[in-house]
């Protein structure tokens, strides 16, 4: 199944398919950017989940209005906040797609074990340590035993 991976925002993706793309299907991974940011000693950190701020409603108004063509058969999402609000707004320019809360889209980022570590680039460990406790996905356990449970 091709993949395309963006951003929410304006300039969020380059849809591209081949001729065999249509009959395969698409998979859009979209993660909400804005959200309200508090000030930390080492400077603007997100909120865990304080939802979208203006910007990121706005980006995700973007985003529904860029996917009105692109046929869909669901939309699936996490019960955060940031998901939900974004999950509002999107559908609003594709009312016929059914929409879904589910768990195994929870916020997780993958990162290396102990053992693992020393495969990834040494300019990567700032930001894989700065990844908050509760998205942590040591090795991609989750994120692979997810992939196995999402719908066809």
């Amino acid at each position: 199944m091709p993949v395309a991976a963006g951003r929410c925002c304006g300039r969020l993706l380059k849809i591209s398919r081949s001729a065999g793309a249509a009959r395969a299907g698409l998979l859009l991974l979209v993660r909400p950017l804005r959200r309200p940011s508090r000030r930390t000693g080492s400077g603007l950190r997100p909120r865990p989940d304080g939802g979208l701020s203006q910007l990121g409603r706005e980006q995700a108004d973007q985003l529904g209005r860029r996917l009105r063509t692109v046929p869909f058969s669901a939309i699936h999402h996490s019960p955060l906040a940031r998901a939900v609000q974004t999950a509002d707004l999107v559908p609003r320019h594709l009312p016929q797609v059914p929409r879904h809360d589910r768990d195994f889209v929870a916020d997780r980022t993958p990162v290396p074990s102990a053992a693992e570590r020393g495969r990834y680039p040494g300019r990567w460990y700032a930001w894989l340590d700065g990844v908050p406790d509760d998205e942590r996905d040591e090795d991609a356990v989750a994120l692979r035993a997810a992939a196995r449970r999402a719908p066809a």
